[in-house]
């Protein structure tokens, strides 16, 4: 006599065993899955720059600033036609300020993203403007610029979609000089420095006049460097004999002329480029009249191009 439970049991267990056999439908005809599809063959290289063992990156660094403390890294990655990705890495500082270039040599195959970055802190916008561009072995001549920007710790130029950018466009950056306390009975002198672009928002110093009995009169002039003058304020009251009154120039402040406490209006928008100068002018000054150093704060770019 049959048994009905034993029966039910095969029964579940042949069906189990049919189902393990069949084949589980695909994603796709089940309808989901991937919804971007990638082709495996035939497939364009993900770059249009190619290079050869002949070609070169060139960086070059136009700097107003000392930077040792920290790298500059300039990261970039190659694909050879073999699919093998190639990664480089070369670290620079800066000794001196002006231009330096250095060269890498890279294997052949299609570049893919170049990146400048300076890891930690103190380097801001203005100081330091970075090119990156391909040439070949021994030539001077730049046949593709892949960047032109500013580098601080958080800007970090890259190629592609970076900026190509002239080193004098935008705000620039924050730039604070001084000029050194000259000789006695000598005016101020602050020449702008060789590679700036500064555009002078504020400038302060003072003058400790000696015993000797004289009233000395004083303004700032802009010239450009050669006795040309292009601006110069108006003249403060009469310094006496024995005081130190404090001088300040701004950019939209009313003229205040009486000692101790002279106020100068400066011109807005005055950019001056190397030799251009910034200089005090004193009628009367006597020989033993000391000017103290000069404090000036503005914008500044890097104008070496």
């Amino acid at each position: 006599m049959a048994n009905p439970i034993s029966d039910a049991n095969q029964a579940a267990r042949d069906f189990a065993a049919q189902r393990a056999a069949m084949p589980l439908p695909s994603p796709e005809s089940a309808g989901f899955g991937p919804a971007i599809k990638f082709a495996s063959a035939g497939v364009q290289p993900p770059s249009s720059l190619y290079v050869s063992i002949d070609d070169q990156i060139v960086i070059t660094f136009t700097s107003l600033a000392v930077i040792t403390s920290v790298p500059i890294i300039l990261a970039a990655r190659v694909l050879s036609a073999d699919g093998q990705l190639h990664w480089y890495r070369e670290a620079y500082t800066i000794a001196a300020v002006g231009v330096t270039s250095h060269t890498v040599n890279v294997s052949e195959g299609f570049i893919l993203d170049v990146t400048v970055s300076c890891p930690g802190s103190g380097l801001g916008l203005g100081s330091v403007f970075v090119q990156v561009d391909l040439r070949r072995n021994n030539d001077s001549a730049t046949y593709r610029a892949l960047i032109a920007d500013y580098l601080t710790n958080f800007l970090q130029p890259t190629w592609p979609g970076g900026t190509i950018r002239d080193a004098t466009a935008g705000a620039g950056g924050n730039w604070q000089d001084t000029a050194a306390a000259p000789a006695p009975g000598a005016e101020l002198v602050y020449t702008v420095p060789a590679s700036l672009l500064f555009e002078p928002a504020s400038l302060s110093f003072s003058l400790a006049t000696s015993a000797a009995a004289a009233n000395r009169i004083v303004s700032v002039i802009i010239d450009d460097g050669f006795g040309d003058v292009l601006y110069q304020t108006p003249s403060s009251g009469a310094v006496t004999a024995s005081t130190t009154p404090t001088f300040s120039a701004s950019v939209g402040v009313p003229f205040s002329g009486t000692p101790p406490a002279v106020i100068f209006p400066l011109p807005a928008g005055l950019r001056l480029t190397n030799p251009f100068r910034i200089t005090t002018h004193t009628t009367a000054i006597q020989a033993a009249d000391q000017y103290s150093a000069m404090q000036l704060f503005g914008q500044g770019w890097i104008n070496a191009f």
